[in-house]
């Protein structure tokens, strides 16, 4: 399982929304491909608006820390400003800790989606064998 990293937090509504459209767009398409991937994200998105829980990376961390360490692969979803969250950051440096290798995904590179996809596959088949 792919755990996908993206930003989230912007004082800005309309940006937090448009993230986690873009996540979740992502997030289908691999689902879709048969890649399995997970986002904190799609996972806290609506229960944050609707409970008016946090914002901050602070509050998610320990969950977010432990999707990790069950996912086999760390992919961060390039989007504006991840470079510089506060929560991608974090969980790069605990991925490197742990000994995932991290991988970006360029959202403005859609047609390697595809490509993206396609090595996820392999990956995931790999695997598989491995563990028969």
């Amino acid at each position: 399982m792919i755990y996908l990293a993206s930003p989230y937090s912007d004082p800005d509504w309309m940006i937090r929304e448009q993230r986690y459209l873009d996540v979740s767009k992502i997030v289908v398409k691999l689902y879709d491909a048969g890649v399995c991937a997970y986002s904190s994200i799609m996972a806290w998105h609506n229960i944050v608006q609707k409970a008016r829980l946090p914002r901050k990376f602070s509050y998610y961390q320990q969950i977010d820390f432990e999707m990790i360490d069950v996912c086999d692969r760390f992919v961060i979803l390039c989007l504006d400003g991840w470079d510089n969250s506060v929560g991608v950051l974090a969980e790069i440096e605990y991925a490197g800790s742990i000994g995932r290798e991290v991988e970006h995904l360029w959202v403005d590179k859609f047609p390697g989606l595809d490509d993206f996809i396609d090595t996820s596959r392999q990956v995931e088949e790999f695997n598989e064998n491995k563990t028969e």
